[in-house]
């Protein structure tokens, strides 16, 4: 069955949409229209639109995420930021390298919770997490973040 544009919307028009009952009920086939959300003037409708693209997670989403992570809009940005955490590790490393550097100190926040954890990070995302934890790095809250992410590698690598 094909989804509409209409059944998108009705899926994210309230102020709190159900999420998991979107990815459901909607799929990957929404993310066509999803996309055209992000890149759409409604502010509000793209960050619940960028949220549920990233919740479905499939390598289907990454155009969609690219836009939401482009967008003018920091809000966009930052439900892309937030979303990437339930994505596959594979596809959510770049996407994150993109919005660890974001304007917005929110995003770059969000993005550093939202990555993934170090053993599995692509060598330049390792590099920025790394670099943003030192005293000459971002603002404090991106500082910890990437601190955090440094110290649960070092733990995992104790670990038998």
């Amino acid at each position: 069955m094909a989804v509409e544009m209409e059944q998108v919307r009705a899926a994210l028009d309230p102020e709190e949409p159900d999420y998991p009952g979107a990815v459901k009920s909607l799929g990957p086939d929404a993310l066509p229209h999803l996309e055209r959300i992000i890149t759409g003037d409604q502010t509000g409708l793209a960050a619940k639109a960028a949220y549920l693209a990233g919740l479905i997670g499939t390598d289907k989403c990454i155009p969609a995420m690219n836009k939401a992570a482009a967008s003018g809009q920091a809000v966009v940005r930052l439900a892309a930021a937030a979303a990437a955490q339930y994505m596959p590790d594979e596809y959510r490393d770049s996407l994150v390298l993109q919005l660890v550097d974001d304007a917005d100190v929110g995003v770059q926040k969000v993005a550093m919770k939202s990555a993934p954890a170090m053993a599995v990070m692509s060598d330049a995302l390792k590099s920025r997490v790394v670099a943003l934890g030192k005293p000459a790095g971002k603002a404090p809250a991106v500082k910890q973040g990437a601190k955090k992410a440094v110290k649960k590698a070092a733990a995992t690598r104790k670990k038998p």
